[in-house]
């Protein structure tokens, strides 16, 4: 897919929660489930999500092979809303990998909230898990928003379960407002992300600092990503 915009929050054509209550049980805006190996190529395509719907999915990666999403794309939430479970890009694999290379997510029109069990109430920009067996974003936008107090749900950027290695380097994050609950990069493991302990080459605007380090967290009980 080359020079597209895909719109999935307009009136004609908005995805929605279809009665799910857990993260990427939401309709997906674009699905991709390959089961031969290669590279599925999402090239200056950009696409839009509403921000008025629970556990809806910009682009899911169910294949065996790699997704690489690149070159001015991006993955936009429009309008403003509280809601739980969304994300905008979601490799749920343990055979394939997912690249996001020069591109945009930004959920910073949705702030996390809502009564879901565990992770699945919270805001993910990227997800790779399954556990992935690999990925890597770099030179992208990573944006979410601080996520509402009162619930206890938040937004990460980049949420990695992998059994391998993901490089995560070169990108700007961003949580606005700024706050002590939205994470950059969480590392769930088994794998490495790299370059570590604390990703450098990487901009981060609006996360807490230490003591309260949120730009990267790794191996947290209280936190997974979804699978």
């Amino acid at each position: 897919m080359k020079d597209m915009v895909i719109d999935c929050a307009g009136s004609t054509g908005s995805i929605t929660t279809s009665g799910a209550t857990a993260v990427g049980g939401g309709d997906k805006c674009v699905h991709v489930t390959s089961s031969v190996s290669g590279t599925v190529t999402l090239e200056n395509v950009r696409i839009t999500i509403p921000s008025n719907q629970d556990f809806v999915t910009g682009i899911l990666h169910e294949g065996s092979g790699t997704l690489k999403v690149t070159n001015g794309s991006s993955v936009v939430a429009v309008g403003s809303g509280n809601k739980q479970g969304v994300v905008g890009i979601y490799g749920n694999t343990a055979a394939g990998s997912v690249e996001v290379v020069g591109s945009t997510v930004s959920l910073s029109a949705i702030k996390a909230t809502g009564s879901a069990a565990g992770s699945n109430g919270n805001v993910f920009a990227v997800v790779l898990s399954g556990p992935i067996a690999s990925g890597r974003v770099e030179g992208s936008s990573i944006q979410v928003r601080e996520g509402d107090s009162t619930s206890g749900k938040i937004a990460i950027g980049v949420c990695v379960n992998a059994s391998g290695t993901v490089t995560v380097q070169g990108n700007r994050f961003t949580n606005a407002p700024s706050g002590n609950t939205s994470i950059a990069i969480y590392n769930q493991g088994p794998g490495t992300v790299v370059p570590t302990p604390m990703p450098t080459g990487n901009t981060f605007n609006g996360f807490s600092i230490p003591p309260s380090e949120k730009r990267y967290v790794e191996s947290d009980p209280s936190l997974s990503c979804p699978s």
